[in-house]
């Protein structure tokens, strides 16, 4: 949990290393949930299937952030940026990344409440 928290800023920085990083926390958690589930109950499966939809949520992030990148560092400068097929190839990708960060706040902030925290920890102590 803690994993996945302490890289929040990374939405805003546009940092697919930190929001990167999220994910594989997010599905390590995720696959131990998933692991000890029988041994859980039903109790966990929210806190599941919302790490399942953060996880889906900043894997298309990451992908739009990494397209605009490619784009930006192509050689883009020697061609006329400005055409109109380049300029709206580019307002199209900045648009979809900055609706892609909306959806992955917005799951993140599904993941994040104070029930699913007491869900996991409730999980552990039942352990």
């Amino acid at each position: 949990y803690d994993g996945l928290v302490m890289h929040e800023d990374a939405f805003d920085l546009d940092d697919t290393n930190g929001i990167h990083q999220a994910r594989i926390a997010g599905k390590r958690m995720r696959y131990t949930l998933e692991m000890l589930a029988p041994a859980l109950g039903d109790a966990i499966a929210p806190v599941r299937t919302a790490l399942h939809t953060l996880q889906e949520e900043l894997g298309a992030f990451v992908d739009t952030v990494v397209t605009l990148r490619i784009l930006n560092e192509s050689g883009l400068d020697e061609v006329d940026r400005d055409a109109p097929p380049w300029r709206a190839l580019l307002d199209s990708l900045e648009h979809e990344r900055e609706r892609r960060r909306y959806r992955a706040r917005a799951a993140y902030g599904a993941f994040i409440t104070p029930e699913n925290r007491r869900a996991l920890i409730e999980a552990m102590l039942a352990l």
